[in-house]
């Protein structure tokens, strides 16, 4: 699955500038994340500390990143879909489909503990969003990140390039199981809402600060495509 994704993503420019910006500029650490994936597999991650509690240890460097995907369809969320947008998060204004929301739920957390926040779309903004600053600018160290299990494989390695704690958690409904289906997504093209086994979601949220543990955080920002808490 990992070979054939990597050849079908050298005919398309996000292959091409990961070759660019990652393996070619880093071909030892390129070399050695592959080596452990290839012994270990997604087991190669370390997952990001905990707290006493239990919790995430959440701060300035471990990011949280959900799909676009998981943006409600019925009724439609207000900010679109494949975007990193969310009307709720950054504007405060809350739509009916916001309400149980889970990017609008677990982004309300993650802020208010001091971490950024990331919806994520393309290969290619994950990335100039992700991957590229935590590999060149050490801006992230650990992260949980809610992806279809066909993209476990070629994330895995880029977190590896990056030295980062990660912690993957697989969609159960509506995710991508083939390549076209997961290039349709790819460019915006993504008819199904995806979700979590309710155990993994209610999981996520009971690791995740309260809200109201986050310091007196109640604004955030973007930064680029990542929200971040405003200082």
């Amino acid at each position: 699955m990992m070979l054939g994704f990597c050849a079908r993503s050298l005919l398309r420019s996000y292959g091409w500038n990961f070759l660019r910006h990652v393996a070619w500029r880093h071909p030892l650490r390129t070399l050695r994340a592959v080596v452990l994936w290839a012994l270990r597999g997604q087991r190669a991650l370390d997952p990001p500390r905990r707290t006493e509690d239990g919790r995430i240890a959440l701060d300035d460097q471990t990011m949280v990143a959900l799909g676009f995907c998981m943006k409600p369809l019925d009724p439609p969320c207000p900010a679109g879909r494949a975007n990193h947008d969310c009307t709720y998060l950054e504007r405060g204004v809350s739509a009916t489909a916001c309400r149980g929301c889970p990017i609008g739920e677990a982004g309300r957390r993650v802020l208010a503990a001091g971490a950024p926040f990331y919806i994520m779309t393309s290969a290619q903004d994950i990335l100039d969003d992700l991957f590229r600053p935590a590999i060149d600018e050490k801006r992230y160290r650990a992260g949980v990140f809610g992806l279809c299990r066909y993209s476990f494989d070629p994330f895995t390695v880029p977190l590896l390039i990056a030295n980062m704690h990660g912690t993957l958690l697989p969609f159960e409904e509506g995710d991508c199981r083939d390549y076209p289906t997961w290039l349709r997504a790819d460019e915006g093209d993504k008819e199904e809402q995806t979700c979590f086994l309710a155990r993994h979601w209610s999981a996520l949220l009971q690791s995740l600060p309260k809200a109201e543990d986050g310091a007196g955080r109640t604004t955030w920002r973007k930064q680029g495509n990542v929200l971040v808490p405003k200082a």
